[in-house]
């Protein structure tokens, strides 16, 4: 039996690309945080999960973008992985009694926490579904 790989779709390439940038981005983020936080600590009040959950989420946004790219089905384990990621952190950011006290942060926090969990699942999705390996036999 060999592996029969279709061609990357359009959508498969523009989520890969959209990987990399995000990974890009919370790097970049993720550097800001820390400088402002070395200038400002009473500015900052991460909990440990924020602090080792976005590095871990653009480093699973980059390999599965990278993976999407390749077309391998390891892409929708590691953008699963990132989805699930995603689920914690939100109901991590749900119980911090200081967004409690900020009902519009709040409200921005839920709407947006919903519509990225909605992607990253729909996106790993996606990929499982473009990445499925078919078998065919050997002629």
């Amino acid at each position: 039996m060999t592996q029969v790989r279709a061609a990357r779709p359009t959508l498969a390439t523009v989520i890969s690309i959209y990987e990399i940038i995000l990974f890009a981005i919370a790097v970049f983020g993720y550097v800001s945080m820390l400088v402002l936080r070395a200038a400002h600590p009473e500015l900052i009040h991460a909990t440990l999960l924020q602090t080792a959950g976005t590095p871990l989420s653009a480093l699973l946004s980059l390999a599965g973008g990278v993976l999407l790219w390749q077309m391998r089905s390891t892409a929708a384990t590691l953008l699963g992985l990132k989805a699930v990621l995603g689920v914690i952190m939100f109901v991590v950011m749900l119980t911090q009694p200081a967004l409690a006290a900020m009902p519009t942060a709040r409200t921005i926090g839920l709407v947006t926490g919903v519509l990225s969990i909605i992607l990253n699942v729909a996106i790993a999705w996606y990929a499982y579904k473009v990445t499925s390996v078919t078998l065919t036999p050997a002629v």
